[in-house]
């Protein structure tokens, strides 16, 4: 399963499929799902800082 980050906000990309067949190759079961994470209506994207995700995940802890 993939946990996220997707370089493309999109995992059905060439890099996505191809990490995923690869695996496949090697007998893994592979799963892309795609989902969004917010902040109360905010950004939690590539736009979000490092230190400002760490501080959400600290405060959900």
């Amino acid at each position: 399963m993939h946990g996220g980050g997707f370089g493309y906000c999109y995992p059905i990309n060439k890099d996505e499929v191809k990490l995923a067949k690869t695996a496949a190759e090697y007998g893994y079961v592979t799963i892309q799902i795609s989902f969004s994470l917010t902040r109360k209506d905010k950004s939690f994207g590539y736009d979000y800082s490092a230190e400002g995700k760490i501080e959400t995940f600290k405060k959900s802890a």
